[in-house]
């Protein structure tokens, strides 16, 4: 090193090793965001699914209880009878 000028040192350290370092550190940066990303992804996917698998649950048991309404109808007077 002949100075003390900052410039100077970088000018001695060799480029293909401050290359390679700093492209490993920016693919594990990439790695550990992706990651995340990823998992948040995963998550709402899975809640999604589980949302409409209860949602389909929920209207298939509203049509049995509809049908069943329909099909005991006729054992009730209606209301409007009732009210005087």
């Amino acid at each position: 090193m002949s100075s003390a000028d900052p410039s100077s040192i970088s000018d001695d350290i060799p480029s293909s090793s401050t290359n390679n370092e700093s492209q490993k550190s920016g693919d594990l940066k990439n790695d550990k965001t992706f990651s995340r990303y990823r998992s948040l992804i995963v998550v709402e996917c899975g809640l999604k699914i589980a949302t409409n698998e209860a949602t389909l649950k929920r209207l298939q048991n509203l049509r049995r209880e509809l049908n069943y309404i329909n099909e005991t109808d006729w054992m009730y007077e209606p209301v409007d009878k009732k009210i005087p």
